[in-house]
């Protein structure tokens, strides 16, 4: 693919506990191995703590994208859940291939800095154990006030460039990887072509 002046970005969107974060580094070894350069931004960093996806999600479409798009790289400050304040600021880019991986990440206000968006899905009970079981005791008694505001975002754009895949209800993420990891690569494949 070669360094291009203009990252391609991609969302990879979903509620939580659908496994965004596993399958976004699974895609970036897949196109590091192509050849391209990839960065991963985890929406996570950027939302100030549990009662902050609405304003991550309004620093990511009005800032860090418009940036990223016209730039091809940004520097932003990541919020740190366990300091409950903001890090050191961090550089994404520049990079043949941008993946943006969190809830929200395909959000109708970020559509026009986006090559496309993958949104995953998954039951509520098994993605809710699923991330009971990665975060245990610090996620438990967020999971009700984070599904709230999850149920509150638009849905994510369905355009000619999205796709939706429908993981397994496994508890473990890596039953789903390689039928998930497949669908996603022929998409990206496509969207580049």
């Amino acid at each position: 693919m070669g360094t291009r002046s203009k990252p391609v970005i991609i969302a990879v969107d979903g509620r939580s506990g659908t496994g965004k974060t596993h399958l976004s580094l699974e895609l970036a070894e897949w196109f590091q191995a192509q050849g391209c350069s990839v960065d991963v931004l985890h929406l996570d960093e950027l939302y100030p703590g549990w009662h902050g996806l609405h304003t991550g999600l309004e620093t990511y479409t009005q800032q860090l994208l418009p940036a990223l798009a016209r730039d091809g790289h940004v520097t932003w400050t990541p919020w740190n859940w366990y300091t409950s304040r903001h890090d050191a600021p961090r550089t994404l880019g520049p990079a043949d291939v941008i993946i943006i991986e969190g809830v929200g990440a395909g959000h109708p206000d970020a559509r026009p800095y986006l090559a496309g968006t993958l949104t995953l899905t998954l039951d509520t009970a098994t993605r809710k154990q699923r991330a009971l079981t990665r975060d245990g005791a610090t996620y438990a008694p967020h999971w009700d006030t984070w599904a709230a505001q999850e149920e509150q975002l638009p849905a994510a754009t369905d355009g000619p460039t999205d796709i939706t895949i429908s993981a397994r209800s496994s508890t473990d993420v890596d039953d789903n990887s390689t039928d998930v990891l497949a669908r996603a690569r022929i998409w990206v494949e496509a969207l580049l072509h």
